[in-house]
């Protein structure tokens, strides 16, 4: 700010000089860095969270579902383990191709991935457990001079 009277510059000089004012310009600066941090900790409670609010619920469950082994590919590796090595590579071959032929017409727009029953389980435990932590938040936390009020958020993430 450009001064009002016959000295030239700014005010900076006599800030310097009163260290009153420069005392609490610094603790001033010191609640705000503080405010900073507590803010900075209240935003990492919801960050193991975020996976509800950044994808959609069709796209996390298709991509849950990919996961897992493809039901066809398994069906190859049974055949596989399941052949003669004194057979003859045609015949094998011809199981092979018949299958895929079969399976571009049956299995069209089918998904054919799917995680173990175990891996559902998990998945179970896991959401329930999220649910769980989402009620246990408190509806409010006081932030220095700040009260932030959760209440919309908790509620859209349950």
């Amino acid at each position: 700010m450009p001064r009002l009277d016959i000295n030239s510059g700014d005010y900076l000089v006599e800030i310097k000089d009163q260290f009153s004012l420069f005392g609490t310009m610094q603790a001033i600066q010191n609640n705000i860095v503080e405010i900073q941090g507590a803010t900075d900790t209240f935003i990492a409670k919801y960050e193991d969270k975020k996976f509800l609010w950044e994808e959609e619920l069709e796209t996390y469950f298709a991509n849950f579902l990919n996961s897992g082994p493809d039901i066809k590919e398994e069906f190859i590796k049974k055949l596989d383990a399941d052949r003669d090595p004194d057979d003859d590579d045609s015949k094998y071959e011809d199981e092979i191709e018949s299958f895929n032929r079969m399976a571009e017409k049956i299995l069209c727009n089918v998904v054919t991935r799917k995680p173990d029953l175990d891996v559902f389980d998990i998945k179970i435990q896991d959401l329930t457990t999220t649910k769980h932590n989402i009620n246990q938040m408190k509806l409010s936390d006081d932030i220095g001079w700040l009260r932030v009020n959760s209440t919309p958020l908790i509620k859209d993430l349950q």
